[in-house]
């Protein structure tokens, strides 16, 4: 029975996240991907995507508060 409540919510909670992840398309996600789940810094990143640092700093804190939702 706790097995099968820890389990629902964790669906819950992927089905969240996966409705704010696909509100990020593109750039965004490039820059989740490398941020999150690489493990890049923003001098790498902005590397990576021939941006500056400041440009993946905006962009961070537009996808920050997507997925704050």
């Amino acid at each position: 029975m706790l097995h099968e409540k820890k389990l629902e919510m964790l669906l819950l909670e992927k089905e969240k996240v996966d409705n704010q992840f696909s509100e990020i398309e593109g750039k965004e996600a490039k820059i989740y991907y490398y941020r999150k789940i690489k493990g890049l810094t923003q001098e790498q990143t902005a590397e990576k995507m021939d941006m500056s640092t400041r440009q993946i700093q905006r962009i961070e804190k537009k996808i920050n508060q997507i997925m704050a939702c």
